[in-house]
């Protein structure tokens, strides 16, 4: 594994991150590969890069002052927070030992220029299987992003059940449950009675709204509780993202009985297809593939099926 000096071993990790990113080309990957160039450039590297928004303005027409280059630039340091996992996936396969930090040091204060300090922190390595070490038939999945769900979705991400939080979370799904219930039958009784036909589609309506939301928040987080992963509700997904999953993963903590507290994380895991090269996402399987996590190839989802194992992120193609 390279070490040497490890802000230049982050570097080269950063540089080749954005090489290998599957997202959308936005103006902040740009920036970001521009600023690895730099750091890559110079004759030495302390422990610490700072740099101001203002030294990647890229032409004229950009300006510091301007709210649309501000916005691009202070998306740089989440971008990098957001794929850690692509970093730490990208430090395997290079057999780099550490990856880049992006901070911003003046976040709030006053309207001048934005100052960043980039740092390596050392690569987060375990269960990662390095591209040349792949079995011969499979495919790798890498987690694309810790993803930015919906204003919904971020009362559950990044929720821990340690402690008191498990039993309010439990309670909440089962109270949940119960009011479902009590809503049904209480809304069957008043349709019986209802003998306006406007009333009757209105009231059915609404309680046919009113279970299907609180079924489809609830049902998918006591299945994450139990099988550790769901394909992620759609009032909690990220907009930008075909298929996200919800993910219930075990943290450093630990309870007094020794088992980890966990908490629930809003992924994206993709991956290459074999076949054709497009991209795979993950989803719910439906049919033969039904109770299973699968990832389907976005050009043919009928043939280019794969296995999907969140544990070893590999797969393979499935009959």
């Amino acid at each position: 594994m390279e070490q040497g000096n490890q802000l230049v071993t982050a570097a080269k990790c950063g540089k080749a991150f954005v090489a290998s990113y599957t997202g959308k080309r936005t103006k902040s990957i740009s920036i970001l590969d521009k600023i690895f160039e730099s750091m890559l450039e110079l004759d030495e590297l302390k422990d610490t890069f700072t740099f101001l928004s203002t030294d990647y303005i890229e032409s004229a027409s950009d300006s510091d002052s301007g709210s649309a280059y501000k916005k691009t630039i202070s998306k740089i340091d989440a971008i990098l927070e957001s794929h850690q996992s692509f970093l730490n996936q990208t430090a395997v396969d290079l057999d780099l030992g550490y990856i880049p930090k992006i901070e911003c040091t003046n976040k709030g204060k006053g309207t001048g220029p934005k100052a960043f300090k980039i740092t390596a922190i050392k690569a987060l390595t375990t269960g990662i299987t390095a591209a040349d070490k792949i079995p011969s038939g499979y495919i790798r999945y890498t987690i694309e992003e810790e993803a930015k769900p919906t204003l919904l979705g971020k009362l559950v991400d990044g929720f821990s059940t340690e402690g008191y939080r498990l039993h309010i979370l439990v309670t909440a799904v089962i109270t949940s449950l119960l009011i479902g219930f009590i809503l049904f039958v209480g809304g069957y009784i008043l349709l019986t009675k209802t003998k306006n036909i406007l009333d009757f589609l209105q009231l059915g309506l609404s309680l046919t709204t009113l279970l299907f939301g609180l079924y489809s928040i609830t049902a998918p987080i006591y299945k994450c509780i139990t099988l550790r992963i769901v394909e992620c509700p759609t009032l909690l997904s990220p907009l930008s993202s075909a298929s996200a999953q919800l993910l219930y993963t075990p943290m450093d903590v630990k309870r007094k009985s020794g088992r980890r507290n966990r908490q629930f994380k809003v992924v994206v895991h993709t991956a290459i297809c074999p076949v054709c090269q497009s991209r795979i996402d993950v989803y719910e399987g439906k049919n033969q593939f039904r109770g299973r996590m699968i990832g389907l190839c976005e050009e043919n989802p009928r043939e280019h099926v794969f296995s999907f194992d969140y544990m070893t992120r590999l797969g393979k193609a499935l009959p």
